[in-house]
């Protein structure tokens, strides 16, 4: 399958190409070697579908091309964390980083940014004889049991503030 990188497109699937993913895997010393072009694309489309999520509430201004639009960027309206209007007709660069990112580890981690799991029920060994398993924290919030990626957060850090969840605030 070819990804649609379409800008602002009602199909687009990612934000970046496969040999712009491969130029960012380079400057940053990932290797791709062990992965084909179909395992790099299926990555892209799930690690650019848990970027957008993961981050829509906290995206400033709104979709360029309204709902029609497949993934959250461009956006009318954008102001990053100095003041700056944020160009309505590219994706940001810090954007197509993070996507990069977000790609990379869906791609050594395949389904890793969106688990299954039972909210509330995270526990911590706290005894060895016997076994005993103990709750690390009771969460209302189903946010607080997601995987954050912190270099992800890093790079989107002009555009949206650093995760507000709990766990990262208090580390």
């Amino acid at each position: 399958m070819a990804l649609d990188v379409t800008v602002g497109g009602s199909n687009a699937q990612a934000y970046g190409d496969l040999t712009a993913f491969a130029a960012y895997c380079d400057t940053v010393g990932y290797s791709l070697v062990s992965y084909s072009n179909e395992l790099q694309e299926e990555a892209s489309v799930r690690g650019c579908s848990w970027l957008d999520a993961f981050y829509q509430r906290r995206w400033p201004g709104t979709r360029k091309n309204g709902r029609s639009q497949a993934r959250a960027w461009p956006r009318t309206g954008a102001i990053d964390a100095e003041g700056v209007s944020i160009d309505d007709a590219t994706i940001p660069p810090e954007v197509l980083k993070a996507s990069f990112e977000a790609t990379y580890y869906e791609l050594v981690n395949p389904y890793k940014l969106s688990p299954m799991m039972i909210p509330n029920q995270q526990k911590v060994l706290t005894g060895a004889e016997g076994l005993s398993w103990s709750v690390i924290r009771r969460s209302a919030r189903k946010e607080d049991n997601l995987p954050v990626l912190t270099v992800v957060d890093r790079l989107l850090s002009t555009i949206v503030p650093l995760s507000n969840y709990r766990w990262y605030k208090s580390v």
